[in-house]
């Protein structure tokens, strides 16, 4: 009934009428090969127009809705070999292949293959908004020029309508669990109503930024940070002319996200405080508590988790006063990783406990999954695999239930993780392969990269290091193709370590190079002190010795001005292999200490398990009694969490003790 209702309303547009009376004639009288382009800038008006063309037409109209992936040619084609030799073939979805403003590949198919398309012998009516209407008049020329006919249909109110109560639908968070086809064919909607808002009036033009806003949102969850960079600032301009101070504020905010997203955190931090500080002057709480919280975060990534903590408490502050119960389990769960970063692994988990509480009490299943996999990111830091791989299970479940696929895709990675920390690597890739495969799907690049990245840790574990470098160069590509610096400098730091295992020690030292510059252009302090390990470890390989303790002596200061002392303790423990290789045992034993105590001190049973056998490893002449007693801590471990190593290691231990009660015993007389 409500297609009928559709149809009747299109056919009383008088415009839309006399185009498409006009159209069935031409459709009506073409023999043979003839191109036909209809400009209409919604689905629903095409859908519509199509239906009215089927029942007024003579001969047969076949209907295909192009897919993403496939060149248009060979989709149209499958289609006018199995329709009937009169059929008018009707193809919509010439949109959804070409999105964004980089749209080659799909005109360069167009352009290639024209002379193909005469071999089709009957009508062929493509749909198209304006937007690409003038992209293939402008790069699809000679394509262009062979239509036999033009057809432009101005959307009516119905049809109208009908779009904009589908993009409003779906609003702007729940948007990023799409499939990459439905996140397509969305962009392609609201590329379709910006062309259809023409005018200079101030609700007009509230509305196309309004549209820009969204399509920039969306681009983002793509990955194509870039391109959503062009729409903020085009919403921007508008909000700015048109006096809109509130959607100035988001439009700045959302520029933030983008740089942020991009790693270039200090500028992603302007543009919050000037969101931040158009929220205060028109009294805005929600925008205020919302740019006061990506301040913290982003504060938290540049390593400074003191700051972010700051502006979690302020936010938490403003929440608890207007009464929002969410707001305050997500402030809560922010808190959390500010403390997790500081290395108060005890205290983040009293955080993301009371975070889980009210996600709980409010139903709140996104920040329950938030909190449930972040609870397990503090047990496995503490070195409880078993306790974090059931909350990353139950985040796991909770994200399938909800069809949450971003929380998914990070709930695989997290369990591939811990499988690679219990020394099960072929487990760890069967969840990557899972996240990756999400990841795709969704068409989140960014997650796809740091899947790639994972698989490439995984396989190196399996001392595959060709495999995993193949891996590392697939998630660099992409990093470099979206601009995202932050995955691009982990990325060569994990590349630089298994070229390390491959001898390959002076390309470990450009990629380490190469992600110290990111990571300083960025102000990652955190990489930085990594890369600068890294470099470290790379100069020792050579033999330079006292160049590598240079290196890790920078990377040590900053790990203790940035407050992580879980980093700060791997440093050390590198620091002291590198004394015990100069003769400096007693410096050497003296770094593992301040590890070991580091470990004990922050509850990382983990690294406690591994720096203590390190340090057993150092007193294994000296003192055996002492070296098997610390040596004896990892086997422990390594049992509790089911390690292949665990019996070798401990085999070692035993040997060792038998020594020790056989120098104890005295010596036999004839």
């Amino acid at each position: 009934m409500n297609d009928v209702k559709q149809t009747s309303e299109v056919s009383q547009t008088s415009e839309v009428s006399s185009e498409l009376a006009a159209l069935k004639r031409a459709l009506g009288m073409a023999q043979g090969f003839a191109l036909y382009v209809a400009r209409a800038n919604t689905a629903a008006l095409r859908r519509q127009i199509v239906a009215d063309l089927r029942a007024g037409l003579a001969r047969p109209l076949v209907e295909l809705t192009l897919a993403w992936g496939e060149p248009p040619y060979e989709q149209i084609a499958r289609v006018a070999q199995g329709a009937p030799p009169d059929a008018v073939i009707s193809v919509d979805g010439l949109d959804v292949l070409a999105p964004s403003a980089d749209p080659d590949w799909f005109l360069r198919q167009l352009n290639w293959r024209r002379a193909a398309y005469r071999r089709l012998a009957r009508p062929l009516l493509l749909w198209v908004p304006e937007y690409l209407l003038r992209l293939m008049m402008e790069h699809a020329p000679d394509f262009f020029d062979w239509h036999s006919g033009f057809y432009e249909f101005v959307t009516p109110e119905p049809a109208w309508a009908e779009t904009v109560q589908r993009v409003y639908a779906v609003g702007d968070v729940e948007q990023a669990d799409l499939t990459l086809a439905e996140k397509r064919e969305r962009i392609a909607m609201l590329r379709g109503l910006l062309d259809d808002y023409v005018g200079e009036e101030p609700e007009v033009r509230q509305a196309r930024a309004d549209l820009l806003g969204k399509l920039g949102i969306l681009h983002h969850s793509l990955g194509e940070v870039t391109q959503a960079i062009k729409y903020h600032e085009q919403a921007l301009e508008i909000a700015r002319e048109i006096g809109d101070r509130r959607g100035e504020g988001n439009c700045l905010g959302n520029l933030g996200n983008a740089y942020a997203a991009l790693g270039d955190v200090r500028r992603a931090i302007k543009y919050y405080e000037q969101a931040l500080e158009i929220a205060r002057q028109i009294g805005d709480q929600q925008g205020e508590e919302t740019w006061l919280g990506n301040l913290g975060n982003a504060y938290r990534t540049m390593g400074e988790a003191a700051r972010a903590i700051k502006c979690f408490e302020k936010v938490l502050v403003i929440d608890r006063e207007i009464g929002d119960r969410r707001g305050e389990g997500a402030d809560l769960n922010s808190l959390g990783l500010a403390y997790s970063n500081l290395g108060e692994t005890m205290r983040a988990i009293e955080y993301y406990k009371q975070a889980l509480a009210i996600a709980q009490e409010t139903g709140d299943r996104r920040l329950e999954g938030n909190a449930q996999g972040n609870l397990g990111d503090a047990y496995r830091a503490l070195g409880k695999i078993a306790q974090a791989i059931v909350f990353y299970t139950k985040a796991l479940a909770m994200a399938q239930e909800t069809g949450n696929q971003q929380s998914e895709e990070s709930a695989l990675g997290s369990l591939g993780n811990a499988c690679r920390d219990q020394g099960n690597a072929s487990r760890a890739i069967e969840y990557f392969e899972q996240m990756l495969a999400i990841a795709r799907n969704i068409g989140d690049q960014r997650g796809e990269g740091y899947g790639l990245s994972n698989l490439g840790n995984a396989y190196s574990d399996l001392g595959e290091e060709t495999q995993a470098i193949e891996f590392y160069e697939q998630a660099l590509a992409i990093a470099r193709e979206i601009g995202d610096r932050r995955l691009a400098g982990g990325t060569l730091v994990n590349l630089a370590s298994t070229c390390r295992g491959l001898g390959e020690v002076m390309r470990a030292i450009e990629c380490s190079e190469q992600a110290l510059a990111i990571a300083r252009e960025i102000g990652d302090q955190r990489m930085v002190s990594i890369a600068l390990d890294n470099l470290g470890s790379a100069y020792r390989d050579l033999g330079n010795k006292a160049r590598a303790i240079e290196y890790y002596d920078q990377a040590l200061a900053i790990a203790r001005q940035i407050g992580d002392r879980r980093l700060a303790g791997g440093t050390l423990v590198n620091l002291a292999s590198t004394c015990r290789g100069l003769g400096e045992v007693m410096r050497a034993i003296e770094c593992s200490e301040q590890a070991l105590a580091i470990a004990r001190e922050i509850g990382d049973r983990r690294n406690e398990a591994t720096w203590s056998w390190n340090l057993g490893l150092l007193y294994e002449e000296s003192d055996p009694a002492r070296a098997a007693a610390l040596m004896q801590v990892g086997v422990d471990y390594e049992r509790e969490i089911n390690h292949p190593d665990a019996q070798a290691d401990a085999e070692r231990v035993r040997s060792l003790l038998e020594k020790l009660e056989k120098s104890s015993q005295p010596a036999s007389t004839d």
